[in-house]
């Protein structure tokens, strides 16, 4: 190769580096500034994600804790340093992330329906005796048999009687002499005051002859439910002849539970369904609700006035009602908040408040007192005012977040000390006599009661996962039919039917009831008709967990309800073949 090429090549590579210097991307500089922005980004988004009642659970994603099934929530420090003791604040992408939503605290009227059971009876006010007003005997008789259909002034039975005979007579004599005269009137008076009517006195009047036999009229429409005399009998003065029942008006008989009494008023209309008349609605009037509770049943007796102008509701009818109840406190109506946004432990009730003006997303704890449940609302007797927002959906998760921290919450109202494991609101530094299942139910459930009180147990589940305690009452009652009041079974419904709260259901009597209810089960699974589904929430007393039954594998927890209504697993399958 010559001198002349060497020096071409030469050149050829100093133009190749200046081009390169000036045509390529600075890329080692460009990437590390990426590097660096991409960093700062992130850096605000929570990098591990740990359970709120597990926090040895730790992921690098969101999902469900694989020990109970919570949410898992960010464990990254997102509140802000300025945050109060029962505040917490979070970036918008952690809210978003939290799913937290908010309503309005309102003030309105609280409408709420109450279902009552209850039983059709005669009226007392529509029902009539009739009696010998004086000594007679029996000619013959029109109505001879009970149960017979009777309206206002049909004849009943024949009678004849000197007494009567001598009245009328006198009648006669002293209408004669003066019609108008005062011994006309109290000759009148006398026989209106035997019962005899007073068209029957004109036709005698009319007439000018008494007729020697007496027509016993019926004075309301109705039924003769009871006949004590026979034709050819002497009647005493007194005597009782016949008792007529009108049916154009019943009574329904009700038991309402104790937290319906603030809902219930002299005057409220009611409606109600017998099995007799499927898809027929009937109306009636509350007129009478009793003073004292029923120390059997615990409930107390409410009484309705029904109009039954086609004789179609028939006395011992069953029926089932509901009065829907409106409620105001004084002359202003109550506040109201979505029974969601309220995380209850049996005696303390919180709220997390949105605060307003905020630069970041800040939620305070507030403790409040709760008035009676109306639907899917609880009225707020102290602690909030209308127009504040309060978490309904993400509450438990700022709960936990606070517990995480130490802060003061729901569960662990004095903040500080060691995060907290697997409370959930029970008392986890004593030790639970439950523990382990070591208390025996004591109670064994035949097969045709366990068929029988099945579809009540599921009612029960579901209303307890709903934090229902008005169901709950409610198929506990409906268990009672089925079960009788006394016995092992009978004294443990009674004594969950008498709980004031959910909690005292729950813990330990719904257990002791699931327990029994299950081994029944197991030992005839094709009775049942469908299969089953054994649940287990280890997190019950402390961490010894409990069982339950559904109808579907969709868990429901009953033992905490809304707080953690996910958590638990299924145990086992009961298959019905």
């Amino acid at each position: 190769m010559n001198p002349k090429s060497y020096l071409f090549i030469g050149a050829a590579i100093v133009v190749g580096l200046i081009a390169g210097r000036y045509l390529i991307p600075k890329s080692s500089k460009d990437h590390t500034a990426h590097d660096s922005d991409s960093t700062t980004s992130t850096s605000t988004e929570p990098s591990i994600w740990t359970c709120s009642m597990h926090p040895q659970i730790q992921q690098p994603d969101s999902g469900d804790c694989p020990i109970c099934g919570m949410d898992l929530i960010p464990l990254s420090n997102d509140s802000h340093a300025d945050a109060g003791p029962r505040e917490m604040s979070m970036s918008e992408s952690s809210k978003a992330l939290a799913n937290v939503q908010t309503s309005v605290v309102v003030s309105e009227n609280a409408t709420r329906p109450i279902r009552l059971v209850g039983q059709l009876k005669r009226a007392d006010t529509n029902v009539k005796s009739l009696t010998a007003r004086f000594p007679a005997r029996i000619e013959s008789l029109a109505v001879d048999a009970v149960g017979i259909t009777v309206e206002q002034g049909q004849t009943l039975a024949q009678i004849y009687s000197p007494e009567l005979l001598s009245a009328q007579r006198e009648l006669l004599a002293a209408y004669q002499r003066d019609p108008e005269g005062r011994f006309t009137q109290l000759a009148r008076e006398k026989l209106l005051q035997w019962d005899v009517e007073a068209d029957q006195i004109d036709a005698i009047l009319k007439s000018g002859a008494a007729p020697k036999t007496f027509e016993l009229r019926s004075p309301i429409n109705g039924v003769v439910v009871e006949k004590n005399i026979n034709e050819g009998d002497y009647l005493k003065t007194g005597q009782a002849l016949y008792t007529i029942v009108g049916m154009s008006e019943l009574w329904l008989t009700l038991a309402a539970y104790e937290t319906d009494l603030p809902w219930l008023a002299v005057g409220q209309s009611i409606e109600f369904t017998t099995q007799s008349t499927p898809g027929q609605t009937f109306v009636g009037e509350i007129e009478f609700i009793e003073p004292e509770v029923d120390p059997a049943t615990r409930t107390i007796p409410v009484r309705a006035l029904v109009p039954n102008p086609e004789n179609q509701l028939k006395p011992g009818m069953f029926a089932r009602a509901t009065v829907q109840a409106s409620k105001s406190h004084e002359s202003e109506p109550p506040l109201l908040v979505p029974a969601s946004s309220v995380l209850r432990t049996g005696k303390r009730a919180v709220v997390y408040v949105e605060k307003p003006n905020a630069e970041r997303p800040t939620y305070e704890g507030r403790e409040i007192v709760l008035g009676p449940r109306a639907g899917d609302h609880f009225i707020v007797v102290k602690g909030l005012e209308a127009g504040e927002h309060v978490v309904t959906k993400g509450a438990f998760k700022i709960d936990s977040a606070l517990q995480i921290q130490a802060k003061p919450s729901m569960m662990n109202p004095q903040g500080g000390g060691p995060t907290p494991g697997h409370n959930h609101g029970d008392a986890a530094p004593e030790p639970d006599s439950h523990a382990g299942h070591t208390m025996p139910s004591g109670i064994e459930i035949k097969l045709d009661t366990a068929k029988a009180i099945l579809p009540n147990y599921l009612e029960l589940q579901n209303a307890l996962a709903s934090d229902d305690l008005e169901k709950s009452k409610s198929s506990l009652k409906d268990m009672m039919q089925n079960t009788g009041h006394s016995g092992a079974l009978p004294d443990l419904i009674h004594t969950m039917f008498a709980a004031s709260d959910l909690d005292t259901i729950r813990k330990p009597h719904f257990e002791t009831l699931s327990n029994a209810l299950i081994a029944s089960v197991k030992e005839s699974p094709k009775a049942f008709g469908q299969n089953l589904f054994i649940m287990n929430c280890p997190m019950v007393y402390g961490n010894t967990g409990a069982d339950w039954l559904q109808s579907d594998d969709d868990l429901l927890n009953p033992y905490f309800g809304a707080m953690m209504l996910r958590c638990g697993k299924l145990k086992e399958t009961i298959k019905n073949d």
